[in-house]
């Protein structure tokens, strides 16, 4: 089962004890509903206004204050979800109840909790209490928290408030309660009996938003709209869409963030997403090397060019920024190695400089008027006027045959002027143009194939 799994590396978040806390939730009127928790129902809950009784089936009981919902929604694979805000007054009528956080980069925000620790027994078991009661601070000096770093000590840590009451100060996100009236670790039944708590920031939390409208996908599930003005989507099972999924044959990309980085319970991300970094998975048969995607204002995910950023980009049928020289729409680009930006202006590459204009295309096979050397590059020589780009888009540069006539280029693709050694004999060049079988204008003879007659 996913707790099982997961568990392993959860962080337990912390009770801080106090005897009463003003509720930030007021009902004009006290609405009574009851109902089932848990993946199979194995809780049952009375929500009364803002006070939800949570019971089990061995008769261990919780009552948590400050609820603002229980919705039918199913989280980490467990059905239905308790919402409430941050601060949370409890009393827990169990034998060991246990508040897990679903997603290690918020221990740092629940430092100031205290914590028990166990040896770290097999097959995911806690062995004996060590004797240690600790601070969020020592666990993470410690290493025994380890996020995006390898824990050098292997201890199994939490907080069971046995029979307490008091508040539990939770930042938004969402979190695994365990309740048994029994050792949670001793009774066998630790992962079965587990429900979701979700929790907001405020009221206007985009996780507290309701559902307004739905649209059926057959076979599929329903897109919902929420009242904060952003899609999630629901499988027919019941299960919120995470992550990359393909609906109705299109990708979209689903996150418990929304725009501001507030907590949205796995909303349709819109704009662009670096996926890979977060962990996610590449779009199904679509697996690129990582990178951005992006994703337009229906949530699918685009082709072709984008701007970001202030420059353009493109995404191949991969769904990928592509890198290097690109051939599209009759013209050919070039896109930076290090993002995919589009490149304009001069580019030096593999030995040949080319042109690329403002809208990104390269000159070729002819006469192209150019702008200024690249901005914060040092190129010496004449970069602005009129170049000859050669018909693989290259810049000529020394010798080269144009309707007719022969011209020579200094390497800057400028034209030369003036008498010119090559090749053991002298040349007339006027404008870049050979002189032939004329005087030249300082009264030397040029034959027909330009050489100085002697």
């Amino acid at each position: 089962m996913f707790w099982k799994k997961w568990i392993a590396t959860a962080v337990a978040a912390a009770a801080v004890l106090c005897l009463s806390v003003p509720f930030g939730i007021a009902a004009s009127a006290v609405e009574v509903q009851t109902g089932e928790l848990g993946e199979n129902g194995e809780f049952t809950y009375t929500l009364r206004g803002t006070t939800a009784i949570i019971r089990n089936e061995d008769g261990a009981q919780v009552t948590l204050e400050n609820v603002a919902a229980i919705r039918e929604d199913i989280v980490w694979g467990e059905g239905n979800a308790v919402y409430a805000l941050g601060e949370i007054p409890y009393r827990a009528d169990a034998a060991s109840f246990a508040v897990v956080m679903a997603n290690t980069s918020d221990f740092n925000r629940v430092r100031e909790s205290r914590y028990k620790l166990y040896e770290y027994g097999e097959n995911y078991t806690r062995g004996a209490f060590t004797g240690e009661t600790v601070d969020g601070a020592e666990l993470i000096e410690r290493g025994i928290v380890a996020f995006d770093n390898p824990a050098r000590e292997e201890k199994y840590y939490e907080i069971t408030p046995n029979r307490g009451s008091g508040v539990l100060n939770l930042s938004g996100g969402e979190y695994a309660v365990m309740l048994s009236d029994e050792n949670l670790y001793g009774s066998g039944r630790v992962w079965e009996d587990v429900f979701t708590l979700v929790v907001a920031d405020s009221l206007d939390a985009p996780i507290l938003a309701e559902v307004t409208e739905t649209r059926e996908v057959p076979g599929e599930g329903n897109w919902e709209h929420l009242a904060n003005g952003r899609w999630r989507f629901r499988e027919e099972g019941g299960r919120l869409a995470s992550g990359w999924q393909r609906i109705a044959g299109k990708w979209y990309y689903f996150w418990p963030y929304s725009e501001g980085g507030e907590y949205g319970m796995y909303e349709m991300v819109t704009g662009w997403v670096d996926a890979m970094p977060g962990g996610a998975y590449n779009p199904g048969e679509y697996a690129g090397n990582g990178g951005y995607y992006y994703l337009q204002e229906d949530g699918s995910l685009k082709t072709g060019w984008v701007q970001r950023d202030g420059g353009w980009y493109y995404l191949g049928e991969d769904f990928q920024y592509r890198t290097g020289w690109l051939q599209t729409g009759g013209g050919w680009y070039y896109l930076s190695p290090q993002g995919g930006r589009m490149h304009t202006g001069w580019l030096w590459e593999d030995g040949k400089w080319y042109f690329l204009g403002s809208d990104g295309r390269m000159y070729d096979n002819g006469w192209r008027p150019t702008g200024p050397s690249t901005e914060g590059v040092v190129m010496l020589g004449q970069w602005e006027g009129f170049h000859y780009f050669r018909p693989d888009g290259s810049m000529a540069t020394g010798w080269q045959r144009i309707e007719g006539e022969w011209y020579y280029f200094r390497p800057d693709g400028s034209r030369y002027q003036g008498w010119l050694f090559w090749g053991g004999d002298w040349y007339y060049l006027e404008s870049g143009r050979m002189l032939a079988g004329v005087m030249t204008p300082d009264g030397y003879l040029v034959g027909s194939d330009g050489r100085w007659v002697r």
